[in-house]
């Protein structure tokens, strides 16, 4: 099944920040991304904040997310994609590593986010929750029972 605007790509780690948030994490993931139009990903990386790049600059597994209505996608897609241009959340990027300690909720200012935040955030402004962690890890939006991996 080809993947369809607002699907969540999950991309194992080639760099080692990407091998280090999966082993802080116990995830298979070390990023995501989400399709917001043909070819097209939006993501939160590094020093390049959020951006827009080519799907073929990933392989990964493609996920859906379910019970979501197709006004609902658009809705989430058009939020990630007016986030273009903001600065990487290395707030949030930490407290994957301090999981233990994490408790705060997202603050409701929309502060930077990390690519799993944007994500999460995203899909929270369409009216459909992902996860109830306030700050998200590529592992925990994979593990949730709002997605359904395709193929």
């Amino acid at each position: 099944m080809a993947p369809e605007l607002g699907d969540i790509l999950f991309v194992r780690g080639k760099s080692p920040w990407e091998r280090a948030v999966e082993w802080a994490t116990s995830s298979p993931y070390g990023h995501c991304a989400m399709l917001v139009a043909p070819g097209k990903l939006v993501e939160a990386k590094d020093w390049r904040g959020i951006q827009i790049v080519p799907v073929d600059t990933y392989t990964g597994d493609w996920f859906r997310v379910i019970d979501c209505d197709p006004l609902e996608r658009r809705k989430a897609v058009r939020w990630a994609v007016s986030r273009v241009g903001q600065r990487y959340g290395w707030g949030e990027a930490a407290h994957d590593w301090n999981r233990p300690l994490v408790g705060v909720p997202l603050s409701r200012r929309l502060a930077p986010v990390d690519c799993s935040g944007l994500i999460d955030w995203a899909y929270r402004q369409a009216g459909v929750l992902l996860t109830r962690r306030p700050y998200p890890t590529p592992a925990d939006l994979a593990w949730s029972v709002a997605l359904i991996k395709e193929g």
